[in-house]
């Protein structure tokens, strides 16, 4: 995966806002994703030079694992006539 603009590439809109900077390298982030292409978050991120910790297939330092997390998950239940569906977990750091 490879963010690119050409017409072979498919449309891919991700948001981001710092919350917090942990030093002069880490970052926490809120990442908000229109639209839900495969490793989406890591290759925006990535293709900014702002690469995930732990992600060592798109360019991020070493750590005992990929540190993405999703505290929150919303989304639109089909087989429940498009109720909303939100789950949340705390993050574990």
């Amino acid at each position: 995966m490879t963010a690119a603009n050409n017409d072979k590439a498919k449309w891919a809109e991700t948001a981001f806002e710092r919350l917090e900077e942990l030093d002069k390298n880490r970052s926490r982030l809120r990442v908000q994703i229109f639209t839900g292409r495969t490793h989406q978050i890591r290759v925006h991120m990535s293709s900014i030079n702002f690469p995930i910790l732990g992600d060592v297939l798109y360019g991020g330092p070493k750590s005992k694992r990929v540190m993405l997390h999703a505290c929150e998950l919303r989304f639109k239940d089909p087989d429940n006539d498009g109720a909303e569906v939100v789950v949340q977990s705390e993050a574990p750091f």
